[in-house]
């Protein structure tokens, strides 16, 4: 039997989405910024490479089916045979369009893995240079060449990248792997089945006590999906990076608090959903845990994922101060309980609800703390670089995502948040405005006259634009750095009364 997290998502693709797109493809793409002559990395070094790798990590070869008469998804391990298990692609490019191309196919295309047979992983190798110059000859990686790993979410999550790459660089070095893994991902998947969730199910289901299903979170929809109808899948991003000041302001209340920032950013969130959503005190959303909650887990490449509900109340007459540790309390009582399945708890609401809605499935708070570790540096004197893909096509599962990334790496630490929301409820007016707003929060807070152990929750109120415009210049870079990888909307779309203010057209719609 599959793990709970994988049948979560199989279910989850199949009931929500269309067949047409994917949003469970993991494509993690690499620029070659420098080679080596003398020791370079060829084609069929890379393909021995990952033979290695996926008769070391058996959820690699791993097949699927779903049992119609349980409604189980089962699980079964494919023997090791060389070149069955993934696909290997060559492509040659002369422009950036054909590039994007690729990119959008690597990132939502249903159709480039087959679970029934295992094949999980893919490698697409672009060569930036001449077709003639290259292809009679022994393939090496030279400068500007790309390569795209890319997993399909059931056999691999975010903290499967240290692992993945780890092993990857330690089989091109030495040609075979050191250790080997006795304790494989459908080992974790008998054990989980086998653990006692009664403590768990008690947390979960006082925590989730009275939360009113009936009246989810207000957001300023432009549209609403039906419940029989799949989404698309497709999202606007918007992207706001902070700036020096406003790190800074982050870091320094994190430290003198002794909270993380994690437990910071989770707490401006909810108060900007409170603001948001005409002051709904009780907030109820998903985040998301590694769920690699025993030593022998981390070692391993597979799906550990858990999205579960994060809820709190908000008391107006609080001070930001007392809410951040109310919020850190909640988070240490969570932790505990994050092996929980997100199906138990869904089972439980809708025994409990008139409603199959799950309010807290729409919107998700993330926060990635970047780490080398996790990705591909140099190897044998070839040296790397990662791809962002955040302006190509953006996926979502949720109605609106919220991503906060730190970056420490750097003598200069780097911070931003992101604001992905769903192209089938939003319109990007509609988004942009939502992320005019979420700044004009951090402006309140952490601007220079800001006494966020005084000030309560009522007191910080939504500023117009205009009214926040002198704070904007005090926390942020210039709002032409804010950055918008959605497709622009034209004003023609909007009423004659709009087409010069089209934030009023959203406001507008808001209260009608």
């Amino acid at each position: 039997e599959a793990s709970y997290a994988q049948q979560r998502i199989y279910i989850d693709q199949i009931i929500r989405f269309s067949e047409e797109i994917s949003v469970y493809n993991i494509p993690l793409v690499y620029r070659v910024k420098s080679s080596s002559d003398t020791n370079p990395i060829s084609i069929n070094h890379l393909k021995q490479v990952f033979d290695i790798l996926i008769n070391k990590h058996s959820i690699l070869r791993t097949s699927y089916h779903f049992d119609r008469n349980n409604g189980i998804l089962m699980q079964n391990i494919e023997e090791f045979s060389s070149k069955k298990h993934y696909e290997f692609q060559i492509s040659y490019i002369e422009n950036s369009e054909e590039m994007k191309n690729i990119f959008n196919n690597e990132i939502t295309n249903s159709n480039l893995f087959d679970l029934n047979q295992g094949i999980v992983f893919r490698c697409h190798f672009i060569i930036n240079s001449n077709k003639n110059l290259r292809k009679n000859q022994e393939i090496n990686l030279e400068l500007n060449d790309i390569l795209i790993f890319n997993f399909h979410h059931i056999a691999f999550d975010g903290a499967s990248r240290r692992v993945f790459f780890s092993d990857f660089e330690q089989i091109l070095k030495t040609n075979k792997l050191i250790t080997n893994n006795k304790f494989q991902y459908i080992d974790y998947s008998i054990y989980e089945k086998q653990l006692d969730m009664k403590l768990s199910e008690q947390f979960w289901q006082s925590h989730l006590e009275e939360c009113n299903i009936q009246r989810p979170l207000l957001l300023p929809y432009d549209r609403h999906n039906s419940l029989n109808k799949q989404h698309t899948g497709y999202a606007h991003l918007i992207e706001i990076p902070f700036n020096r000041n406003l790190i800074d302001s982050f870091i320094n209340y994190s430290s003198k608090y002794d909270i993380t920032l994690y437990q910071l950013s989770l707490s401006i969130f909810y108060l900007f959903l409170f603001q948001l959503c005409n002051h709904q005190n009780d907030i109820c959303i998903s985040c998301i845990y590694a769920n690699r909650y025993i030593k022998i887990l981390q070692d391993l490449i597979g799906m550990f994922v858990s999205t579960l509900p994060h809820r709190t109340k908000i008391d107006s007459l609080d001070s930001f101060d007392l809410f951040v540790k109310q919020v850190q309390n909640e988070c240490f009582q969570i932790i505990e309980h994050t092996y929980f399945p997100l199906q138990n708890l869904i089972n439980y609401f809708n025994s409990n609800q008139t409603s199959s809605i799950i309010p807290f499935l729409n919107i998700l708070f993330d926060f990635i703390t970047y780490s080398t570790d996790n990705d591909l540096q140099s190897i044998n004197d070839t040296h790397f670089e990662s791809i962002s893909l955040t302006k190509f096509e953006n996926i979502v599962k949720f109605h609106l995502k919220s991503v906060f990334f730190f970056d420490s790496t750097s003598p200069n630490p780097t911070m931003s948040c992101s604001f992905i929301c769903s192209k089938d409820l939003f319109d990007l007016a509609t988004i942009e405005d939502i992320s005019q707003q979420f700044q004009d929060l951090l402006s309140q807070l952490f601007n220079r006259t800001a006494n966020t152990n005084t000030t309560t929750i009522s007191q910080l109120s939504r500023h117009s634009l205009k009214q926040s415009k002198e704070m904007h210049k005090l926390n942020f870079s210039r709002l032409s750095n804010i950055y918008n990888h959605g497709k622009n909307i034209s004003s023609r779309k909007l009423p004659n009364k709009f087409k010069q203010k089209p934030r009023d057209y959203v406001k507008w719609k808001n209260e009608n």
